[in-house]
């Protein structure tokens, strides 16, 4: 097992990447104020190889620490600030349904998995169009596999199968990494302003991947949010969250 974390040296600041928690921002913002500015998807531009020698360049890295390797890393990173954003768990449950379906399906609804992915073959889409075939799988998916069904099912299977799923506080490693700060998404500018304290670094911070889970979340029947509740407790509990 390992966590993802991308480290600024020149703000001294390591951020530990956690899905479905606005982690495509966090990775433009890093890369804004790197002066990188590239047409890839923020997260290939952050991890891949093409971009390696200008990440390196401006003091941007990004590290893959697998658990008996973390207290070098924080070691090694002594006087540099840990952070990392979060989320209403509610919400993070409704996010990762709502775009991420496939890798539970993949996992647990094989037949279901395989009937969206002829159906996204068969679809017709314009040439760069990489949405559209995203959309048909995860709609299909979600006509077969209704949220109250997915909840079900992790309630069965657990959540530790996928990272986007899992508990955050097992993908931060919280409690083995120090952390300074733990930013609420749902108020990201004002959590991420102690840290990002150079004049321009906030005036506009990219949203990307937004999803809509507010209002749903106050939608939820009640025994689906006490059901998810008992999934995530650990997390209402640790992230400074209401149930």
């Amino acid at each position: 097992m390992h966590a993802r974390f991308i480290v600024h040296h020149p703000r001294r600041l390591v951020y530990a990447e956690l899905p479905k928690c606005a982690s495509t921002t966090m990775h433009k913002l890093f890369l804004d104020i790197s002066g990188i500015h590239t047409d890839l998807e923020p997260h290939y531009a952050i991890w891949r190889e093409p971009l390696a020698a200008a990440r390196r360049a401006a003091g941007l890295e990004a590290f893959e620490i697998e658990d008996d390797a973390l207290a070098g890393f924080v070691r090694r990173h002594d006087g540099y600030r840990f952070f990392t954003v979060v989320r209403n768990p509610y919400g993070r449950c409704l996010s990762g349904y709502g775009q991420q379906v496939r890798r539970y399906a993949k996992r647990f609804c094989r037949v279901a998995f395989v009937h969206a992915k002829l159906r996204q073959f068969m679809a017709p889409r314009l040439p760069g169009d990489a949405a559209t075939p995203h959309r048909v799988v995860t709609e299909t998916l979600q006509r077969t596999i209704p949220f109250r069904s997915f909840v079900a099912g992790l309630q069965r299977h657990g959540t530790a199968f996928d990272k986007h799923f899992e508990l955050q506080s097992h993908v931060v490693r919280l409690g083995r990494v120090p952390y300074d700060t733990l930013v609420q998404m749902e108020d990201l500018t004002a959590g991420l302003r102690g840290l990002f304290t150079v004049p321009g670094d906030l005036d506009a911070i990219p949203a990307c991947n937004v999803t809509r889970s507010g209002a749903a979340v106050e939608r939820l029947e009640p025994d689906l949010k006490r059901a998810i509740h008992a999934l995530y407790e650990p997390d209402f509990r640790n992230l400074g969250y209401a149930a």
